[in-house]
């Protein structure tokens, strides 16, 4: 007969427990009502032969109006008057069960208490202060009024409605979008074929070669040309470009300028042309 493979309960703290004494040590009582919610609690205890809890948790009913208290009591743990609501709970684990069907991602799975299927989901999200909303659905319709609130498409992207004119107007109410497929009017735009045309027409507009006085002095009729061919080739290979061929001879031109060499450095240069 195969062995049996004790599971551990989940804390929220991440402790794994695996004891009755561990389960006291690091006791949440959320996370152990869900598991008391879906079996999960009665087979720990049972695989662990921990005959006084299993007979006390056995006899527990989830819509008896003192449960939480009559759960600690059942497991030697002081209640603390912890105000849950089971019914959040159990909202939860539907909403795990949902997703689980839907994906095996745990990021996504834990997330599930922010996650909103449906729009009634997400009006109670926004109405207990939720700020960040996992959308899980083909479409919603998101309210201006609430500000500060970040809403992310999961398992798809889903098509959000809000009435905003602007992306600039949805970022002064600091309401962030991702993984949704936006409104129409904050789109980005794709030109038409017949704009794009126009556009690489306007790019490649031509530009003279128009050397400065500096440089046409200091270089060669000959190289002159090729320089020319260069700047040619460079527009047709680049496009609209400000090609400045004489950008490493402008700082010697400006001394040139203000010291009043210039006939001096050109009467030097026709000595030793």
């Amino acid at each position: 007969m195969a062995k049996k493979i004790k599971f551990a309960l989940e804390m929220a703290d991440g402790t794994k427990v695996r004891t009755i004494e561990d389960l006291r040590e690091h006791f949440n009582l959320e996370a152990v009502i869900g598991y008391f919610l879906d079996g999960k609690l009665l087979e720990w205890l049972e695989d662990r032969f921990y005959e006084k809890e299993i007979e006390a948790v056995s006899a527990l009913k989830h819509d008896n109006p003192d449960f939480n208290q009559k759960l600690c009591e059942a497991l030697g743990i002081e209640y603390e008057g912890d105000d849950i609501s089971l019914e959040d709970i159990e909202t939860v684990n539907a909403k795990k069960a949902k997703l689980k069907q839907l994906t095996s991602d745990e990021e996504i799975i834990s997330h599930a208490a922010e996650t909103a299927f449906l729009q009634e989901e997400l009006a109670d999200l926004l109405n207990e202060g939720s700020t960040t909303i996992y959308l899980c659905g083909e479409e919603f319709h998101l309210p201006r009024k609430v500000t500060n609130c970040r809403y992310i498409g999961i398992l798809g992207e889903p098509k959000v409605h809000i009435n905003v004119e602007t992306a600039e107007e949805l970022a002064e109410l600091n309401i962030v979008l991702e993984h949704v497929t936006l409104p129409e009017q904050l789109q980005v735009k794709v030109p038409e074929p017949e704009e794009q045309e126009g556009m690489v027409q306007n790019r490649k507009e031509r530009r003279p070669y128009k050397p400065s006085e500096l440089f046409s002095t200091i270089i060669k009729k000959e190289d002159h040309e090729k320089v020319e061919k260069l700047y040619e080739v460079a527009q047709d290979i680049l496009g609209n470009v400000v090609f400045d061929p004489d950008l490493g001879t402008r700082p010697l031109e400006k001394v040139v300028r203000e010291s009043n060499l210039k006939g001096a450095f050109s009467r030097w240069l026709e000595k030793i042309g």
